[in-house]
């Protein structure tokens, strides 16, 4: 783990440092309040140790500056300073610290105080990758989709390249849970997930947009090449089934599509429902475009 001690103390700063590198942990060192700023602003920490009087600014100031930058992971902040009274305290975690350990410096508390920090760092990352990614498929969150969409349609803008967001749709799904229970349905859901993370491209993505619907990105893939994809994508859905006591279910997928950038449209605009070409039923859709292929 990666920490940046932030402390006037050059003493204090060896002796932090020499146990956190110990401990198998990065440390930085920002001796006044500027050199942390530049340091929190370059660097990505998981934890910070700061002191509470460093040159050019105060310590709640340095930890609202980190509650306020635009990380993905979060910082936990740990008070490590002689000043312990009551106000003092309150202060520091009214400004967003996780922790207040007193100096001096006593190893085995700090230790303990590491251990509680990376248990509540472990914690975040975990609930951070369960809300990005849907538990049951695997699959990225819609949330998390279109967080990604906006940048690769700014790049298609730029670079003056053309891309599609192909949408699959369970058709069945309501039909598949009325009569075979909503597990059963899920497992289609999951079957169809498999199947497709299976036959696209690396460059491709696959994000879950609801209980019975998928969306595909294909970047770089206009319109005028849907029906390979869609010929493709059929052939391998076909091996997606769920089986239910004595039944063999089989999935019902409608397709729709939207091609990017469209004009000056922003990324959550192109994705709106209002913009997608619906197809229609993905095996009958790859059977039309398979026999102009042979017609042609």
């Amino acid at each position: 783990m990666r920490i940046l001690i932030a402390d006037r103390n050059q003493l204090v700063n060896r002796l932090v440092r020499m146990k956190l590198e110990k401990w198998g942990h990065a440390v930085d060192i920002a001796p006044t309040g500027s050199a942390a700023r530049e340091a929190l602003k370059l660097n990505s920490y998981r934890m910070v140790i700061m002191d509470w009087g460093l040159e050019g600014t105060d310590a709640p100031d340095l930890c609202r500056y980190i509650r306020s930058l635009d990380k993905i992971s979060y910082t936990y902040v740990m008070f490590f300073s002689e000043r312990t009274d009551h106000d003092g305290i309150m202060e520091a975690f009214e400004a967003g610290a996780d922790d207040f350990m007193p100096k001096p410096l006593n190893p085995q508390l700090l230790m303990l105080r590491m251990k509680t920090g990376e248990r509540v760092l472990t914690l975040e990352d975990e609930l951070r990758m369960t809300s990005s990614y849907d538990t049951s498929t695997g699959l990225i969150t819609y949330t998390t989709f279109r967080s990604f969409f906006a940048t690769v349609m700014a790049g298609a803008r730029r670079h003056e390249s053309a891309g599609t967001v192909l949408f699959a749709t369970l058709s069945n799904y309501a039909a598949l849970s009325d009569a075979h229970g909503n597990i059963a349905a899920s497992k289609m859901m999951i079957e169809i997930a498999k199947v497709t993370s299976d036959t696209i491209r690396s460059s491709d993505m696959l994000a879950k947009v609801a209980d019975d619907q998928f969306c595909l990105l294909l970047p770089q893939t206009a319109s005028a090449n849907l029906p390979i994809v869609i010929i493709h994508l059929n052939k391998s859905l076909q091996e997606a089934s769920v089986r239910v006591g004595e039944v063999n279910l089989l999935p019902q997928i409608d397709v729709s599509y939207v091609t990017y950038p469209i004009g000056k449209r922003t990324s959550e605009e192109v994705l709106a429902v209002e913009n997608r070409t619906h197809m229609g039923r993905i095996d009958e859709v790859a059977e039309a475009f398979a026999a102009e292929a042979d017609e042609g």
